[in-house]
């Protein structure tokens, strides 16, 4: 059975996950878990090793039977806005014609 899991870096919600390990360990032993399995990104992980008594991690959901289910229930869990990166394409450049 999976279990979604949330990440917080103080106040702001930055990392949301799903996870098949034991919900009666340790929050500290489930931050480990989560923060060095490979998917997890990298400024996460280095945020993570240089302030761990910044992060907390609450359970949001368990007892689900698949990774598609999960998926779906973590694509609706907003994040905070501080995390999400927006990606604007570039603006095209004109030149100037010179006589």
């Amino acid at each position: 059975m999976y279990s979604i899991h949330k990440i917080y870096q103080g106040e702001a919600l930055v990392y949301v996950t799903y996870h098949t390990m034991n919900n009666q360990y340790s929050d500290t032993t489930k931050l480990d878990i989560i923060i060095n399995s490979p998917v997890t990104p990298y400024k996460l992980v280095d945020d993570y090793f240089k302030h761990p008594e910044q992060f907390s991690i609450q359970l949001h959901k368990d007892g689900i039977s698949n990774t598609l289910e999960a998926n779906e229930i973590i694509q609706n869990i907003p994040l905070s806005s501080s995390s999400t990166v927006i990606i604007k394409k570039p603006k095209r450049l004109t030149k100037i014609k010179t006589m």
